[in-house]
């Protein structure tokens, strides 16, 4: 359905879903597709939300608008509202109105604005943004978002002030990666912070919070692994697997929201590309005493 989307549109499409579980949400609706725009493509959004601080006041809306429920798994897949599958069809029509190859965030813009009497069409008048106005600007050449974007993960790297580790070397016998075809098959990391093993039980001496901290230390080192094998992280085509293991008290129940440190980076990097299956394990001792140690396998474009 999304193959002529481009990688930031897809983002929206991910993130709107990621806002309706949220909101506990049972489907994705146009207000969640706003957030998404606003969430992906600040420079589009200050380009015609004109007004300060307007994306705070769209959400604080959108907060006062919603109803109270209970949050939904991010790993349910939420299905479009009625109005949500029109916004993506205008978004469609548009981009080939404009004679654009691809559909943006500039299209699901447009694509809000023309389904007008929908919750984000509404936000977007309030802030005096208007179906006409925003046509007669996008009908330039092609915006960037459609240019070939190189290094564009490290660019999302820095968007989330996210910094890599120094690659670690085999601690034996065996090596860090290899790759077979186009798949990358990555040996455990065990959690570290600026060279020191973070070390601990979960459930003894260390907390929740600490240990998806450490899951998400292991998941910043995987990736300079990557990026020391490939050159680039654009390489990655998706997360395939992720298999981590947690030092905790026997009986430790919650190895999965401790792993989640890991998932929940991977898939606020590569969006959907992120989304991988999944081991969450917990175990009585780990390599140096370490609190977590995650393996991967990804695969890498051809």
């Amino acid at each position: 359905m999304f193959e002529r989307y481009t990688e930031k549109a897809r983002r929206v499409i991910f993130f709107a879903r990621y806002e309706a579980s949220h909101y506990g949400s049972p489907d994705i609706e146009t207000e969640h597709l706003l957030l998404g725009v606003l969430r992906e493509d600040k420079p589009l959004t200050a380009r015609f939300l004109k007004t300060p601080g307007a994306a705070d006041s769209i959400r604080q809306q959108i907060d006062d608008h919603a109803t109270v429920r209970e949050a939904i798994p991010t790993s349910v897949d939420l299905p479009l509202s009625k109005e949500s599958i029109h916004v993506l069809h205008y978004a469609a029509e548009e981009a080939q109105r404009l004679s654009h190859p691809h559909i943006g965030t500039e299209h699901l813009l447009l694509g809000l604005l023309r389904e007008e009497k929908c919750f984000a069409a509404e936000l977007l008048a309030g802030f005096d943004v208007r179906l006409e106005q925003v046509r007669m600007e996008l009908d330039q050449p092609i915006l960037e978002e459609q240019k070939p974007v190189t290094d564009r993960i490290k660019q999302r790297l820095a968007e989330l002030g996210v910094t890599l580790p120094a690659p670690p070397a085999a601690g034996g016998n065996y090596l860090s990666a290899k790759q077979v075809g186009p798949m990358l098959y990555l040996a455990g990391v065990v959690s570290t912070n600026q060279g020191e093993v973070i070390t601990g039980t979960v459930g003894a001496d260390k907390t929740l919070e600490e240990a998806y901290a450490a899951a998400r230390a292991c998941a910043l080192t995987q990736l300079a692994v990557i990026l020391r094998e490939t050159g680039s992280l654009d390489a990655v085509e998706s997360i395939v697997s992720v298999n981590g293991y947690v030092c905790c008290v026997a009986g430790f129940p919650d190895s999965p929201r401790v792993i989640n440190g890991a998932s929940d980076l991977l898939v606020e990097i590569f969006a959907d590309a992120g989304r991988h299956v999944r081991a969450a394990v917990g175990v009585n001792a780990l390599p140096r005493n370490a609190l977590v140690e995650l393996q991967m396998t990804v695969l890498l474009h051809e």
